[in-house]
């Protein structure tokens, strides 16, 4: 038996926020759980999924969560249309919804009892004693190799992420369309002085040539018109990318800047980050070799 204290938490809703999950993870072997029914509430009715769009929405769980055959049809429905597609897709909200009928205190006994077999169990039913909620954080955070890439290009590292998104917008290495377009008006400028000059020297060579130096220099001004608004545009493109990207990144560890296992459901987890939860252990192995008040696991 172990000796680690217990974790109690809510019930939840199908798995309820990614932190439950993270601290079974880290409690090692024979983890023990305590489903308290006195802790659910409204904001296990509230459940947190990340978008395509990378913006983090709340569902509403309705009928208090005990969902019948339609709603709980309805309910998966929603969630295929706003979770990212995967190849996994419908299976994924499928094998965590509850079951139609079904408590979230007994949904929640038999999810967790699948996903962790060494549990120890215990529940608490609404109106009895039952202790406190665990408040301490696990302190990790999921990464996909998609988010690993976006952080690179961007520039970023671990730390500076899980800063959260205002603080990272402001370390992005600034798009160099600003000296590129002083370079652009230094030469409209100095090309104006030279065509002056040019305008002169023409008048002297030949005076007919002074309308192939109206040509020139319509060509010339044209030609910097269209290179300036294409450079303009390509900056605010390129600027509106790396906005969405790091949008879509902080979000995903920082979700409204909250710890992501506090701001996440465990389904939108196991959709972004492609958890896999028949594989616990190989988890856990990699928690061991983890040091320092936050570890950032990578999943494939």
């Amino acid at each position: 038996m172990t000796t680690a204290a217990p974790i109690v938490v809510s019930p939840g809703f199908a798995g309820g926020r990614l932190r439950v999950f993270n601290l079974l993870l880290q409690a090692g072997p024979q983890p023990h759980l305590i489903l308290n029914e006195n802790l659910f509430g409204a904001s296990d009715l509230k459940f947190p999924v990340q978008n395509s769009h990378g913006d983090v929405v709340s569902l509403e769980v309705p009928d208090h969560g005990k969902l019948g055959h339609g709603s709980r049809a309805a309910f998966a429905n929603a969630l295929a249309d706003t979770l990212p597609p995967t190849s996994r897709g419908l299976d994924l909200v499928d094998s965590l919804l509850p079951q139609p009928m079904k408590t979230p205190m007994e949904a929640a006994a038999e999810l967790w009892q699948v996903v962790f077999p060494d549990l120890q169990l215990e529940c608490v039913q609404r109106g009895q004693t039952g202790p406190p909620a665990t408040k301490k954080p696990s302190g990790i955070t999921w990464a996909s190799a998609r988010h690993i890439q976006a952080m690179q290009e961007l520039g970023l590292k671990e730390n500076q992420v899980l800063q959260g998104e205002s603080a990272c917008q402001a370390l992005l290495v600034p798009i160099p369309t600003g000296e590129l377009g002083e370079q652009t008006v230094a030469l409209r400028e100095t090309a104006e002085t030279s065509l002056a000059t040019m305008k002169a020297l023409a008048q002297l060579v030949d005076p007919s040539l002074v309308g192939a130096w109206v040509r020139l220099r319509r060509n010339l001004r044209e030609s910097l018109d269209e290179f300036s608004d294409r450079a303009d545009k390509c900056g605010r493109n390129r600027g509106g990318i790396r906005r969405t990207r790091l949008h879509a990144l902080a979000q995903a560890w920082r979700p409204h800047d909250q710890t992501q296992e506090d701001g996440l459901s465990l389904m939108s987890a196991v959709c972004s980050y492609q958890l896999d939860l028949s594989t616990t252990e190989a988890y856990r192995t990699t928690l061991c070799g983890c040091v320092g008040p936050e570890s950032v696991l990578r999943t494939r």
